[in-house]
């Protein structure tokens, strides 16, 4: 359903418009006619892809608007507000928008959210396997284990799919990220840390196939396996909380360059990712008691 008409006095817009202006709101790279987006006559789905642009998300583009750009855009409805002022004539300011609004923004505010959920939920996992772990554990722990390393698991598919949606879709594009240098710090990172990530899972998935299918006593865990995985989480969680950090800054454009070549940063978290998944997952499945 469409939303509600909504009308306001003059005064009211003319303030609005004025704090518009004064915060320097309206970037160069936008093409609206201001006095239309006033009168309704101009589609929000219009509106959110003209603040959306290649060009104004360009880490490069000029994104501090010009003072004199600014008011040719602004001045014609800051000077029909005012006489319209004068007469007290009520202008619509919204009207119709909810279809546009939600075909434009709710997809990607639905995978921002579903990006930002996973991280938490991956780090309340990791911290929660941090203080269950331990030598000795009952059987009973190891199984709360194995359910928050499914937990964990899901949400890590989710953090994937959603920052895919989010890059190639909902973001500067594909062309954008490939030439910015931290967004392949951030994809190498990644993969070590899903290699990091199988050594825990490996161990505890082995442990408890062993001891529910098997007629031999599976022993408790040793102090030597309880301070490695102790060491793994601990690098699991350094890994994790350091990928929003890359992710903030590579939005911004630090360390981009479109002669980079993507070639290297691919072959280079290729590299990291199976040589991590590799060492880690031999480790887990060679573990050996000295």
């Amino acid at each position: 359903n469409a939303m509600k008409v909504t009308t306001l006095s003059v005064p009211v817009a003319l303030l609005f418009a004025s704090a518009a202006f004064a915060s320097g709101f309206v970037p160069t790279s936008t093409h609206i006619n201001v006095a239309d987006v006033a009168a309704s006559r101009l589609p929000a789905s219009r509106i959110f892809a003209s603040l959306n642009n290649d060009a104004y998300n360009s880490p490069r583009s000029e994104s501090v608007p010009q003072p004199a750009v600014m008011k040719a855009a602004i001045l014609p409805f800051l000077a029909s507000s005012t006489v319209a002022a004068t007469t007290a004539f009520p202008i619509t300011v919204l009207a119709s928008t909810g279809d546009a609004i939600t075909a434009a923004v709710i997809p990607s505010a639905l995978w921002a959210y579903g990006h930002f959920l996973s991280i938490l939920v991956i780090v309340g996992c990791l911290t929660a396997e941090r203080i269950i772990v331990k030598a000795d554990m009952t059987p009973s722990e190891e199984d709360t284990i194995v359910k928050l390393d499914l937990v964990y698991g899901l949400m890590a598919a989710l953090l994937i799919i959603s920052g895919f949606a989010r890059a190639t879709t909902y973001g500067k594009g594909g062309d954008y990220y490939i030439h910015e240098t931290l967004f392949w710090v951030k994809m190498t990172v990644s993969g070590i840390w899903g290699g990091l990530s199988l050594f825990p899972s490996l161990t505890f998935y082995k442990r408890n196939f062993a001891r529910k299918n098997s007629e031999l006593e599976v022993p408790p865990l040793s102090d030597k396996l309880a301070s490695r995985l102790h060491s793994i989480i601990n690098a699991e969680i350094s890994a994790i909380l350091s990928i929003p950090v890359l992710a903030t800054l590579m939005s911004r454009g630090v360390w981009y360059s479109p002669d980079l070549p993507y070639q290297l940063g691919l072959v280079a978290s290729l590299a990291a990712t199976g040589g991590s998944f590799y060492f880690y997952a031999r480790q887990a499945l060679d573990w050996k008691e000295e």
